[in-house]
């Protein structure tokens, strides 16, 4: 039973309130900018099933790669990519309106 919910895939609504988002490259610094302006309202999130405390977030100009380190209240932009699905990496579509149509993690709406 533990491996089946391991391979559900959860999808939701990441909202962070009072996180800086630091781009780990220069190239990324842009929608980092962005990212932390969209984290208190929320953005549509897929959690990383074998990394915790990483996502993978849609956003309009493609999606990201992050890492929220809450001890320091940072989220880490690991990496970008312009797709706006996230087909080649969960495997099927994910377009969410984010608040209104998704579910909140609950660790990470503070």
């Amino acid at each position: 039973m533990l491996k089946m919910a391991r391979e559900t895939r959860e999808t939701g609504c990441l909202r962070l309130r009072g996180h800086r988002v630091v781009a780990l490259k220069p190239e990324f610094e842009e929608h980092a900018v962005k990212l932390e302006k969209a984290l208190p309202d929320g953005v549509p999130a897929y959690r990383d099933l074998v990394r915790p405390d990483f996502y993978y977030v849609v956003m309009e100009d493609g999606q990201v790669y992050i890492h929220v380190y809450r001890r320091t209240n940072v989220v880490y932009l690991v990496a970008h990519s312009t797709l706006t699905t996230v087909d080649a990496v969960c495997g099927r579509s994910f377009f969410l309106e984010c608040p209104l149509n998704a579910l909140s993690f609950p660790e990470a709406d503070f």
